[in-house]
């Protein structure tokens, strides 16, 4: 059976954004950061380890509502929050995306990536969304979100 990748807040995981197509890949990225010290009657500094970097995950999530016939940001704009254009940002009460500033932490929420065993503790830090399919009424149904 095929499990399907989503997004949750790490302290309201009642909040689910389903990812519709599990990625392809992933790319993670871990590096440490040092200072060169440069000492007299050396012909090269040294190097001193300063600290660790946070990991980051880079995935493309790609969602498709075209057999549905509905507008594909009522799922990418639970990530991203609810695009100035879009319909979802008038509704009375919209909720935020995971990317909002939470009112109580002043900060984004954290957020875990979880697809089967692979849970990643995280926080969102770039979306870009590209829209490749419409339904004839204009509405977007099919972009991929990295």
């Amino acid at each position: 059976m095929l499990v399907k990748a989503f997004l949750t807040r790490k302290d309201n995981p009642a909040l689910v954004v389903p990812c519709l197509f599990n990625p392809k890949e992933l790319s993670v990225e871990k590096s440490n950061q040092f200072a060169e010290v440069a000492i007299p009657g050396l012909s090269s500094p040294i190097y001193q380890f300063v600290r660790g970097n946070a990991r980051s995950v880079t995935m493309d999530l790609f969602f498709d509502t075209y057999e549905e016939g509905i507008d594909v940001r009522a799922h990418t704009d639970k990530i991203t929050g609810w695009d100035a254009g879009s319909m979802f940002s008038r509704l009375p009460g919209s909720a935020k995306g995971l990317m909002d500033i939470d009112s109580e932490l002043h900060a984004p929420p954290v957020c875990l990536f979880i697809w089967g065993a692979f849970i990643f503790q995280c926080l969102i830090e770039r979306v870009s969304k590209r829209f490749t399919l419409f339904l004839p009424e204009g509405i977007p149904c099919g972009p991929r979100s990295r």
